[in-house]
């Protein structure tokens, strides 16, 4: 950046670096520099949408994400960033929206069908969101947390068995899944297998020690 400062490019990276080390005012900042360098920037605002998003501001990343939108309406990802913003904010109906219109611009962005499962999921929309995760599976088969979120909507149907294979596929493809163990443990636990659930909660506790619910 001292090299070059008018580079709108170096502020969004720069932005991006210390979003991820949790700086989000100065990321912030480092987005608004490469808006105010690059106005036509989408990548830019889609960020900016990002760390206000973290912050819990939907008001001011919903904008952002809608400039972004308005300068490239193809843009996926911040369509979806956009719904995730707003499930953050338990506004279901507009989050399946958002995904809905990412997916019609790329029907094989498996994150977005992973995400609307989620939004279906609150809305107690079940089978809905069985299938979207299904959908996020087909495009994506080594999607461990597609798997692991899949099993929990088949425990809210009732169907253990199958929730417990889903678990089971999201250990196979991360065996340290602490999360997806404890979730086959009640899965097992359910089944009247206790020696089984024993084993699983475990498991959940050895990859994440202080995992409360599985010492339940």
């Amino acid at each position: 950046i001292q090299i070059n400062p008018r580079n709108s490019l170096y502020h969004n990276n720069l932005g991006a670096t210390l979003k991820n080390l949790g700086r989000l005012d100065e990321a912030i900042a480092s987005y608004q520099k490469a808006l105010d360098i690059y106005p036509d920037y989408p990548e830019a605002y889609n960020n900016l949408g990002n760390a206000f998003k973290s912050k819990g501001d939907l008001e001011a990343s919903v904008a952002n994400y809608k400039k972004s939108l308005e300068i490239n309406p193809n843009y996926a990802e911040a369509y979806n960033n956009m719904g995730n913003a707003y499930k953050n904010h338990g506004k279901f109906e507009e989050a399946v929206a958002c995904y809905e219109k990412s997916l019609e611009i790329n029907p094989k962005y498996a994150e977005a069908y992973y995400n609307m499962g989620g939004a279906l999921k609150f809305q107690n929309r079940l089978p809905d969101s069985v299938e979207a995760y299904k959908k996020a599976i087909e495009i994506n088969p080594r999607y461990a947390e597609a798997y692991n979120n899949l099993g929990v909507t088949y425990k809210f149907l009732g169907k253990a068995e199958a929730s417990a294979e889903s678990y089971k596929k999201a250990i196979e493809i991360n065996p340290k899944h602490a999360e997806a163990y404890n979730n086959l443990g009640i899965a097992m636990n359910n089944l009247g297998k206790t020696g089984e659930a024993i084993r699983y909660y475990s498991k959940a506790m050895e990859f994440k020690a202080n995992y409360a619910e599985a010492h339940n």
